[in-house]
């Protein structure tokens, strides 16, 4: 049976799921020392954007898998001004962002300021914070009327070359849109005091009303919606699972664990399209100091920290690399964007291939059939690390039933 469930195994097609992990480096072209800020990948994983630090000001960019680092600075009439880019579409062809003090969109290489709420001479401002999968809607902050100061920020929509304010939650001040659904019917963000933050989700059917399910003590802020609309994540903090990252649903909130260690807090930014892979950053206390740690969350393999899912999973050498904040999760959950460090401790930004959306689906062709079992026979009789199901650098029986279990559970 072993060497036939060998020969079938063998003649399966790749590529297989498990085969694909990676890490790449976003090269920065330019000679002067800065850090790279990510902000958003797109559907496949294939663009990345985000801006780089210089001595005066920020340069926003575009990263091709294929060409590279390419700075959109001009493209957006940056000029002496500084500029910055927040969000992607999930095709890649549309970037949103901020010049100078201004939001703006950039459809297949064409700009367009978003304007602002309030519309002063001495203080105009407004951001981009994310962008709907079909690119045709726009959510960010701008200010509001009064002081020209953060606490004036007011959630807006762009639609059709319109900025519309959201407005706030019942006795707040403040509020800043963070994420939007697949055609940006559904907004999520936050709205707060100088006493409390609280999560929002806005229709235009019922304007904005409270993320429901959480504690009254609590400060809730969500950070991203799944592409169809049905989980928010974010973080939590003030109530009894406090300093926590979580997914939530209507139906629940599933508090998403954290890393090993000497707790301090965790944040969720962002999520698969179907909800299913979860990817933030946990901070915990080394020695004296606290210290930034990518994870990435399935139901079936809880709260892992990327890095060691590289390493000891499929055996990626990280080279004394720190992967301290996962930014954001490609729609088909299999890419994120990393803000790290290198060995020598200066910054660096990376993008990780890390298919572990569905693990036991070792023939990647969405479905869990036998061919998945032979295969997975195939690498624990060939010590192929594929089948180090427990991530413990041993094939085992444990491995067995770690697959046995993940093959029961199914995929999203």
């Amino acid at each position: 049976m072993r060497s036939a469930a060998m020969a079938l195994a063998a003649g399966l097609a790749a590529p297989m799921a498990w085969g694909q992990a990676s890490i790449t480096e976003i090269i920065d072209p330019s000679p002067d020392p800065g850090a790279i800020i990510l902000g958003d990948i797109n559907g496949d994983g294939s663009v990345v954007v985000g801006f780089r630090l210089f001595p005066s000001d920020g340069r926003a960019f575009r990263w091709n898998r294929d060409t590279g680092v390419e700075f959109i600075h001009d493209a957006v009439g940056g000029g002496d001004a500084g500029s910055s880019a927040a969000a992607v579409s999930e095709a890649g062809s549309v970037i949103a962002g901020q010049v100078g003090t201004e939001a703006f969109i950039l459809i297949r290489d064409q700009p367009e300021l978003l304007g602002v709420l309030w519309d002063e001479d001495t203080c105009r401002v407004s951001f981009s914070q994310h962008v709907s999968s079909n690119g045709a809607i726009v959510v960010g902050g701008s200010r509001y009327e009064g002081p020209c100061d953060v606490n004036r920020t007011q959630a807006f929509r762009w639609a059709d070359s319109q900025m519309s304010g959201l407005g706030f939650l019942p006795g707040q001040t403040m509020s800043l849109a963070w994420g939007t659904n697949d055609d940006g019917s559904i907004v999520v963000g936050d709205s707060g005091s100088p006493d409390q933050t609280r999560a929002f989700v806005w229709t235009e059917s019922q304007g904005m009303q409270e993320l429901p399910s959480f504690e009254p003590s609590e400060t809730v802020h969500a950070r991203g919606i799944s592409a169809d609309g049905r989980y928010v994540v974010g973080s939590r903090s003030g109530g009894t699972l406090a300093n926590s990252a979580f997914r939530w649903s209507e139906t629940e909130v599933v508090d998403l664990g954290v890393l090993p260690g000497v707790f301090r807090r965790a944040v969720a930014r962002d999520v698969s399209a179907d909800g299913s892979v979860v990817v933030g950053s946990t901070t915990r206390l080394i020695g004296s100091s606290e210290q930034s740690e990518a994870f990435v969350w399935t139901e079936a393999t809880g709260t892992l920290a990327v890095g060691q899912v590289l390493a000891d999973c499929f055996g990626v050498a990280l080279h004394g690399r720190r992967l301290r904040d996962a930014v954001a999760i490609s729609e088909d959950g299999k890419v994120i964007a990393v803000e790290g460090l290198h060995s020598d401790g200066q910054t660096a930004a990376f993008v990780v291939s890390l298919p572990i959306a569905c693990r036991v689906d070792l023939d990647g062709d969405g479905v869990l059939t036998l061919f998945d079992f032979l295969l997975f026979q195939n690498f624990f009789d060939s010590d192929d690390r594929a089948a180090d199901f427990d991530c413990d650098g041993e094939l085992t029986v444990f491995d067995f039933l770690a697959f046995q279990n993940a093959f029961d559970a199914g995929c999203p």
